[in-house]
C-alpha cells in the first residue's frame, strides 16, 4: 500500500522533520491514516500515535507510544481498505 509522509512544524523552527510536532501517514487517497506526535520539548520523542482505521476523518484508536502496534500494521488493520480489496498486502 503506497503512503506519503507528511509533518507539521510549529511556525519558528526550521522546516525539517527532525524538527515536526507532529508526522503522518497520508494514503493516496488522502486519508490520514496514522499521525504520531512528538514531545513539544524535545521532539526526538514520539508521544502518541493515533489512527483513523475507519477511513470517516476521526480517530477511532489513541495508544501512547510504547503501546503503539507498528505503522504497518494499523494499515493493515484499516477497516475500510478491507471491505475495498477483501485483503491487504504489505
Amino acid at each position: 500500500m503506497p503512503v506519503n509522509r507528511v509533518g507539521y512544524v510549529v511556525p519558528g523552527r526550521e522546516v525539517n522533520e527532525d524538527n515536526a510536532s507532529a508526522v503522518g501517514l497520508v494514503l493516496l487517497s488522502g486519508h490520514v491514516a496514522v499521525l504520531a506526535t512528538f514531545d513539544e520539548t524535545n521532539t526526538d520523542n514520539a508521544v502518541t500515535v493515533y489512527a483513523d482505521r475507519e477511513g470517516n476523518g476521526l480517530v477511532t484508536d489513541v495508544w501512547a507510544v510504547q503501546e503503539a502496534p507498528g505503522a504497518c500494521a494499523i494499515i493493515g488493520s484499516l477497516h475500510y481498505l478491507q471491505q475495498v480489496t477483501g485483503t491487504i498486502s504489505q
